[in-house]
């Protein structure tokens, strides 16, 4: 059984301890400790499930576990070598060992099919992998629903020069909705110098917890999608059987998760789309100039995105009954709703906001849109 420990540390002063970590094996394992976090990564691919992930890869590498090798990497692409942007299939894992032109030993796979013999043969070199720190952020090739994740690994096995250091130290990318791996490219030198990308706390060393943090975001690497549409515990109040279908919290819930996905993984024109032809969008604050119809608001949506802000609702405040509003010349019944949001980019403190959105009850699309207040 696997439970978790996360200790989230708030300036690199406090600590909160939640629940112990035990490996796969039963073994204790160290707690996970959070160094910094801009709450902007995905379900699936925040720093503790990341962590988590990564321990479970170290565990199934050192016991030889082929089944649960398996079930950590993406489903395969074409045979062969595929650098296509396309999709989250897997891409490769490369292992290389030495420094310089002419490395001691590289191997890389670009299928999966080679790669769990592979890990069978270096069971009987007694590989044995302990996770030292993972940080991660947007994804390097830029692919919607990938997280890139940096990671140091304490790396042993009986066939292994004694002149390499016992750090390993790679980059890859992670599916986050499926939380498997579809790039690994790990490293091991004879350098003696450890690393990480991520903030140590006061008297940290390798092994005593596993470090994990969110990256500020970085150049050129498209990190808006970073954020989940809704929170995990996120909640609706109010609302009444008056309201039509189209109207309804549970019909405008689902709306506005998609709305919210969209802005958050880059897909401005998506997002444009959930609302009406001749849809008003006050991005911030009423008495800023207010933007009207899809192509207006797709290009807001590109550019936030482009600076990494994400939008996640937190809860949804229903009224009990629709209003009638002239829309696109048409009197329609038209429902407001509160909806509450958590404003982020990368490397930034979470802000609280909300916004109002107005629903037209025949379409379903979004009419209305002020906020949040906060510029995020």
């Amino acid at each position: 059984m696997k439970l978790t420990r996360t200790w989230c540390i708030a300036g690199l002063v406090a600590l909160s301890i939640i629940v112990p970590t035990v490996s796969a094996q039963g073994e204790a394992g160290g707690p996970i400790v959070v160094t910094q976090d801009s709450g902007a990564l995905p379900s699936g691919c925040t720093p503790p499930e990341t962590a988590e992930l990564l321990m479970r890869l170290a565990d199934a590498v050192t016991s030889g576990d082929a089944t649960a090798l398996d079930m950590l990497f993406t489903t395969d692409d074409p045979p062969g070598r595929v650098d296509s942007a396309d999709g989250l299939a897997f891409r490769w894992y490369s292992v290389t060992e030495g420094v310089g032109n002419r490395p001691w030993r590289h191997v890389v796979f670009y299928d999966r099919e080679p790669l769990f013999p592979y890990f069978a043969e270096r069971h009987q070199q007694s590989e044995r992998w302990e996770l030292i720190a993972v940080d991660m952020g947007g994804s390097s090739s830029r692919r919607p629903g990938g997280v890139g994740i940096g990671y140091t690994i304490r790396r042993s096995a009986d066939d292994l020069p004694e002149s390499l250091t016992e750090f390993a130290r790679g980059k890859g990318e992670i599916d986050c909705v499926a939380q498997k791996i579809y790039v690994w490219s790990m490293g091991q030198d004879d350098t003696t110098s450890f690393g990480t990308g991520c903030p140590l706390p006061p008297g940290w060393s390798p092994g005593t917890a596993v470090i994990a943090c969110s990256r500020s975001q970085e150049p050129g690497v498209r990190t808006g999608s970073n954020a989940r549409a809704l929170v995990p515990d996120f909640r609706v109040f109010g609302g009444s059987a008056q309201l039509p279908t189209r109207c309804a919290s549970a019909y405008v819930t689902g709306r506005l998760r998609s709305a919210l996905s969209a802005f958050n993984g880059g897909r401005e024109a998506v997002f444009a789309g959930r609302f009406a032809a001749r849809a008003v969008f006050h991005p911030y604050d009423p008495t800023e100039r207010e933007l009207r119809g899809r192509a207006a608001i797709a290009r807001f949506a590109d550019a936030r995105y482009e600076q990494g802000t994400s939008w996640t609702g937190t809860t949804l405040r229903a009224p009990r009954r629709p209003t009638v509003r002239a829309f696109g010349g048409v009197r329609r019944k038209v429902a407001s709703y509160g909806l509450g949001l958590l404003l982020s980019r990368p490397g930034e403190a979470l802000v609280a906001s909300s916004a109002s959105v107005a629903v037209d009850c025949v379409s379903g699309l979004l009419h209305r849109w002020t906020g949040p207040p906060v510029p995020a």
